[in-house]
């Protein structure tokens, strides 16, 4: 599978974000977790999307459990040391 594209400008973390955020929504059970771990209501994700400290922890969530960031990684296609640097960089 090739690799997704995305380099470490705050946009391509962004888009990281949203690569989170289409692949939860296809486990209904994790999605129903970050939810829950972030306290945010499946009808505001639209606006929570744009919001840098929600891109931030859509990144910590597959950050937190590894067979999880293992799994996303190889679906979307994403090198896991990318999504690490994405990570780093916005919790700098």
């Amino acid at each position: 599978m090739l690799a997704k594209l995305i380099s470490d400008t705050a946009d391509d973390t962004s888009e990281i974000a949203i690569e989170v955020l289409i692949w939860l929504s296809g486990y209904p059970d994790r999605m129903k977790r970050f939810l829950e771990i972030s306290g945010v209501q499946a009808d505001e994700i639209r606006y929570q999307i744009s919001k840098p400290s929600f891109q931030k922890g859509l990144i910590a969530f597959v950050m937190n459990h590894e067979p999880d960031l293992v799994e996303f990684s190889s679906e979307r296609g994403i090198p896991v040391d990318q999504i690490v640097r994405c990570h780093e960089s916005r919790v700098a």
